[in-house]
């Protein structure tokens, strides 16, 4: 009756540790997760404020422009414009900021118990695919964030040949210098 007790007793404790290792596992995937989803947030944003300033430098080219080509200087409008690309820029600068200030700490807390029958390579393997998964999971949520946006974020194509800035195919003038682009 003795043995069947110690052998009840063992089962027990290897359930315990398997049950822990599995709860780690998933709550490791959850923040590897979590964390790649606020990545793919902050590509979002700095994507979209990318744009946003690359359209607010064109609008201050073209008024620069303008005002240059007819002489009529309005240097109240030109700061208004040109204190939209600064808020644009700092909003960038900040968000890169804290890109670089966050630090990735992926610890895990339990150990690993290594059973006879699965090796500490197997338990890394099988978490480290799990992460894979919830990664792919993010990624085809990402994808899908900007397939609804594929018309509004758009790679620029031409630059100028002035200052080498990026420049949509339809601008005329150069939103960093006001240089003409081409036709």
């Amino acid at each position: 009756m003795k043995l069947f007790e110690d052998l009840m007793e063992a089962s027990a404790k290897f359930a315990d540790k398997a049950t822990k290792v599995a709860t780690e596992a998933f709550e490791q995937t959850k923040v590897v997760a979590g964390e790649a989803m606020d990545k793919g947030k902050k590509k979002v944003n700095e994507l979209e404020l990318k744009n946003e300033m690359s359209k607010a430098q064109k609008q201050l080219g073209e008024l620069y422009y303008v005002m240059r080509k007819t002489g009529e200087m309005n240097e109240e409008l030109l700061t208004q414009y040109f204190n939209n690309v600064a808020a644009i820029e700092a909003k960038l600068e900040a968000l890169e900021t804290e890109e670089v200030n966050e630090e990735m700490d992926f610890t895990v807390e339990e150990e690993i118990v290594v059973t006879p029958d699965v090796s500490f390579e197997e338990k890394v393997e099988e978490t480290l695919d799990t992460v894979e998964d919830a990664v792919e999971n993010v990624v085809e949520e990402v994808k899908e964030i900007f397939d609804g946006e594929k018309d509004e974020i758009e790679l620029a194509l031409k630059v100028c040949p002035s200052c080498g800035a990026p420049a949509d195919d339809e601008d005329l003038f150069c939103s960093e210098c006001g240089s003409k682009i081409g036709e």
